[in-house]
């Protein structure tokens, strides 16, 4: 069971890390000492010296004695961390250009894991597939994303990829965040594939439903205010 100190220091790192990645402290800029972010947080700077910690983890923040915490560029964060994806999609100013560029990387990899999954996948995690299918047609609308949530986190274990199977977190954000339109058989005719051992079939099935927008994988550009940080960068 998590202690109230690191109840508290996760909360302060939400905060700090969504300041951070909303753009209110930018790249290269110091935060406000530990005593002052404490104050203004009303947590100890022992709380304080824990957040900071987590988010030098996540490669936001650089500290050290003589120039004290240092916000890093953009080019240094772990963006696919699923805290990071979670305050991108929470920033009206990011979250637009956040969905987008995690489309364009599901629309690259989502296909060739579905391709793998028919070449790699037990009968049990074939079972899977076809039960997350039968969910999503019994279900309401939200209970359908969850049902597509599932569906996807089978596909990528069923991939025999760890590496791959990294951006399931991110991945899923992004199923949530834009929520698709309902298209049961083409759900349906992946998991069929994949069942068949047919990686070209499963392939094109998932290719046509991320090109339809099915998945929640074609969200549209946003160009974000003018002199403000996009995250991701190009």
């Amino acid at each position: 069971m998590e202690s109230h100190a690191e109840s508290l220091a996760e909360r302060a790192a939400w905060v700090i890390g969504g300041a951070i990645v909303n753009g209110d402290h930018r790249s290269g800029a110091a935060l406000p000492v530990e005593a002052d972010l404490a104050r203004t947080l009303g947590v100890s700077r022992n709380v304080v010296r824990e957040a900071v910690k987590t988010l030098a983890a996540k490669g936001l923040l650089r500290t050290n004695r003589r120039g004290g915490t240092v916000v890093l560029p953009v080019a240094r964060w772990n963006l696919l961390d699923p805290q990071l994806v979670g305050w991108a999609l929470a920033a009206q100013t990011h979250r637009g250009v956040a969905l987008a560029e995690l489309a364009q990387l599901a629309a690259m990899v989502v296909p060739e894991i579905a391709a793998l999954a028919a070449r790699h996948a037990t009968t049990t995690q074939t079972l899977r597939l076809a039960e997350a299918c039968e969910a999503m047609a019994a279900a309401d609308a939200a209970r359908a994303v969850e049902a597509q949530v599932a569906f996807l986190a089978h596909l990528f274990e069923a991939a025999r990829n760890r590496i791959a199977a990294s951006l399931v977190p991110a991945f899923t954000a992004l199923w949530r965040a834009d929520p698709s339109r309902r298209n049961d058989a083409a759900y349906q005719a992946i998991a069929e594939a994949v069942q068949r051992r047919d990686g070209t079939a499963a392939r094109q099935a998932m290719s046509e439903l991320v090109a339809a927008g099915e998945t929640g994988t074609s969200a549209p550009r946003v160009r974000v205010q003018a002199g403000r940080r996009q995250m991701p960068p190009h």
